[in-house]
């Protein structure tokens, strides 16, 4: 199983069981947005390219929430990186799905997302398409994702990927801090 299918197959189990495990009954949380921070470690051609890591900030909008940590959100993401004049942005819109694990508070969440998204290298073009990540991220506090009792802060690890430009591709880690208002 290569890295695509695996995204896939995550996606697809996240946004399942989001959609199975509330039975229709959502609520508006108390603190619907999350504004993240963090960097991204890119792999393959960026990487080759001496753009190792750059800077990470997406603005997130959890409007559907379940019980626990399950709810869908819609969001925006931006990832700038630069290495010898060479710059690479990378910006785009997309819809997810978190689900809550662990038991409690079910601070311990996968949260998947998909969209379009555009991929801009200089040199290489400038590409729009089917862009996304998939993540696994801790919320501090009590509440879960709900951000109700919490302090409202996160953090998290994933994979991102973008569209390729010029033959030059776009995908690889990252890590990223968040705040919930």
């Amino acid at each position: 199983m290569n890295m695509k299918q695996i995204v896939i197959a995550l996606t697809v189990l996240t946004a399942t069981g989001a959609i199975a495990s509330n039975s229709g009954q959502y609520y508006q949380q108390m603190k619907p947005w999350t504004l993240s921070v963090g960097i991204p470690f890119w792999q393959g051609d960026h990487k080759d390219a001496g753009i190792d890591n750059g800077f990470l900030v997406s603005l997130d909008y959890q409007y559907q929430q379940g019980g626990g940590a399950h709810g869908s959100f819609i969001g925006v993401r931006m990832m700038l990186g630069e290495s010898g004049g060479v710059e690479s942005r990378t910006m785009g819109v997309h819809y997810g799905a978190s689900t809550g694990f662990g038991g409690g508070a079910q601070n311990l969440y996968l949260k998947t997302a998909g969209g379009y998204y555009n991929t801009d290298v200089d040199g290489a073009g400038d590409e729009w398409g089917f862009g996304g990540f998939v993540a696994l991220g801790y919320m501090f506090g009590g509440g879960g994702m709900s951000g109700m009792g919490s302090q409202g802060l996160s953090l998290e690890v994933g994979w991102f990927w973008a569209p390729s430009t010029g033959g030059v591709d776009n995908n690889g880690f990252y890590a990223a801090a968040g705040i919930k208002f």
